[in-house]
């Protein structure tokens, strides 16, 4: 129950040819993340996101303009919300494809008509910035795990803030978030790779 609950894919029958040829990146992934080889033992399979809801938010339709100017966005990475409250299989190809031509023309017109700044010492002081970031966090060893940071974070969404949810619930989330919060400011990655 809770985080922890999951149902088994059982690939076995399959045989170790099947899965070493032809499903070896899902093997990958199962040594990797779960710890179990599929040919020796079901995979834990837990319910996940697979798509959002959201993303840029487009101003324009007709250019696919963003409230920053000269942002123009398209596809899954905008919420453009053609779609209402639900999104069904296939729509992101035809987001991508008329909405992605639509942002290239809005984008093309906007860069012949609008003279761009030369901003070239502010995007070399940003990128050193995020990097030395980067190295600091992928580095530091002392403070708390950012994996376990975010296992924090899962679990107090699931069960404080989840379907059935009442006020002392979403108050002790809430302050646990607080808490992950002032315990970001000092995490660690580890292994950049897994995270």
């Amino acid at each position: 129950s809770g985080l922890n609950a999951y149902v088994v894919a059982d690939l076995r029958h399959l045989g170790p040819e099947v899965i070493i040829e032809k499903l070896h990146g899902i093997r990958d992934l199962a040594m990797t993340f779960e710890h179990c080889d599929p040919l020796v033992q079901p995979v834990p399979i837990r319910p996940t996101c697979h798509y959002t809801m959201g993303g840029i938010d487009v101003v324009d339709y007709k250019t696919c303009a963003c409230e920053l100017p000269g942002l123009f966005s398209s596809g899954e990475a905008s919420c453009i919300s053609i779609h209402g409250a639900n999104r069904l299989g296939g729509n992101s190809l035809a987001d991508g494809v008329v909405f992605g031509k639509v942002s290239g023309a809005g984008a093309a017109d906007y860069a012949e008509t609008h003279e761009q700044p030369n901003v070239d010492a502010e995007l070399a002081a940003a990128a050193k910035a995020w990097e030395a970031k980067f190295t600091e966090v992928t580095t530091r060893e002392g403070g708390r795990p950012v994996v376990e940071i975010r296992d924090a974070l899962a679990d107090a969404m699931w069960n404080k803030v989840g379907i059935f949810r009442n006020e002392d619930g979403i108050t002790e989330a809430l302050k646990e978030i607080d808490q992950l919060m002032e315990d970001y400011k000092t995490c660690y990655v580890g292994d950049p790779e897994r995270t």
